[in-house]
């Protein structure tokens, strides 16, 4: 099973990958003693981040072009503007079976950027959201408590900032410019033609 102890988020900003390949993220460095909220702690790097989210899984790497229709669509769904004309998406299989899907959005919260990992179930509800770079003052950076709002959150009119989502004092462009990533993200996996359900298993 994929762990659900780690917050994730994501960016329309992707560094490119070899269609197809398979990897597995290596473990991240034993740290002695775990921080409770992303803002008082050393950000995971990217490979850091998905070897934490789902442990043991074999993940698949795929590059992919949306096409202008594509991206018209995953702007209506979005109700914002998604234009990234290239993305990677992560995805996990657990003996076999599609696990996770994971994508990396990096954007800009006020004049600097950051880069989220946003993790979906297949069924398109998220996962958990994480922060991989933040070139802002850490005071802006929210707290676990703000992230962990999005897990289990849909694409609908309640995945908005101060509807189903609390805002956060001091920080308000930052949470802005997380929810607006995470309505993206599930835009974009509506969008675009979802990944096999199942891959074979390396044999040993």
């Amino acid at each position: 099973m994929c762990s659900s102890a780690l917050i994730l988020l994501a960016a329309l900003s992707w560094a490119p990958a070899r269609d197809g390949a398979a990897h597995t993220p290596p473990a991240p460095a034993a740290k002695s003693a775990p921080a409770a909220s992303p803002a008082r702690a050393a950000l995971p790097t990217r490979d850091e981040a998905l070897a934490l989210l789902c442990p043991g899984a074999r993940w698949i790497q795929e590059t992919l072009y949306p096409t202008s229709e594509q991206l018209a669509k995953a702007t209506e769904l979005a109700g914002e503007k998604v234009e990234s004309r290239v993305l990677v998406r992560h995805a996990a299989y657990v003996d076999g079976k599609l696990a996770l899907l994971a994508y990396f959005d990096t954007h800009r919260v006020r004049s600097l950027g950051e880069t989220l990992l946003v993790a979906l179930e297949p069924g398109g509800r998220v996962r958990r959201v994480e922060v991989v770079a933040f070139a802002e003052p850490r005071d802006y950076l929210p707290r676990e408590k703000f992230y962990a709002q999005l897990a289990g959150r849909e694409l609908d009119k309640e995945l908005r900032l101060d509807r189903g989502v609390q805002s956060v004092a001091g920080a308000t462009l930052t949470a802005r410019a997380t929810v607006a990533a995470t309505r993206r993200v599930l835009a974009l996996q509506r969008a675009l033609p979802a990944p096999a359900a199942s891959q074979p298993t390396p044999a040993k």
